[in-house]
């Protein structure tokens, strides 16, 4: 195994449990896993949990085994067991575990089996030095392995980083389009029933207005509006924006 590569540096971890469960933590970032939030990478009861994230509408589970010495598979399995258990204990969906040693096709059928219909994902060795010697990856091994880069991977760094901007920019600038028309078309359809409100309005005066004041005094149908219709009103501009939740 070559000294400083990556394979080498994972295999044999010396950099401790605290910086295994960072390194997984943006190796979850780089899988495009949502809401990441490391539990006690710093010690600690994390509730059989390294790392609690969301991907594909379900809530994960994460948990990290980067020992530094190279145990068997039975440890392994024993390990993956356990984690397994955090699942369920924390209301969890589905289930990442990372270990830094190398693993057949075999061997992970058989954790694979062990999941019980729970969605599995394993992050082996092989597939952790894929992940880290490609381009994205390559800032993550830097700051986690201390490997610097190539001039090539570089290279080929920063144009994937330009290329991810480009296409966020271009997402975001089409989302805010779509959002503005939403807008517009829920100011036209608010426009469209106040004038139908005017009208019934300069018809004749309502059950209220008879109590109180002639329609006459009315100029404007807001003037006759409700708090339930204003808060109708905000709902219905304010309505998949998200601005209610906030």
């Amino acid at each position: 195994m070559i000294s400083g590569s990556t394979e080498g540096s994972l295999r044999d971890w010396r950099y401790g449990p605290t910086q295994a469960e960072r390194l997984c933590a943006a190796i979850l970032h780089l899988e495009s896993f949502e809401d990441v939030d490391p539990q006690h990478p710093l010690a600690g009861p994390d509730g059989l949990k390294d790392v609690r994230c969301a991907k594909d509408g379900r809530t994960w589970i994460a948990a990290a085994y980067f020992p530094p010495t190279h145990p068997t598979f039975s440890e392994i399995r024993t390990k993956f067991k356990d984690d397994l258990c955090g699942v369920a204990a924390n209301g969890a969906e589905a289930f990442a575990f990372f270990v830094n040693q190398p693993l057949t096709i075999g061997e992970r059928e058989e954790l694979q089996a062990l999941t019980s219909g729970v969605r599995v994902e394993i992050y082996h060795l092989e597939r952790l030095r894929s992940l880290l010697d490609a381009p994205k990856g390559c800032g993550i091994r830097l700051e986690y392995l201390r490997i610097p880069m190539t001039e090539a991977e570089q290279w080929a760094f920063w144009s994937t980083m330009n290329a991810d901007v480009i296409r966020k920019l271009s997402e975001n600038e089409a989302r805010r389009d779509a959002q503005m028309q939403m807008v517009q078309d829920t100011l036209d359809l608010l426009i469209l029933r106040t004038s139908a409100m005017e009208m019934n309005l300069q018809r004749g005066p309502s059950s209220i207005l008879q109590a109180t004041r002639p329609v006459e005094s009315v100029d404007l149908p807001t003037a006759s509006f409700s708090a339930a219709t204003l808060c109708w009103i905000y709902r219905l501009l304010t309505e998949g924006l998200g601005f209610q939740k906030q």
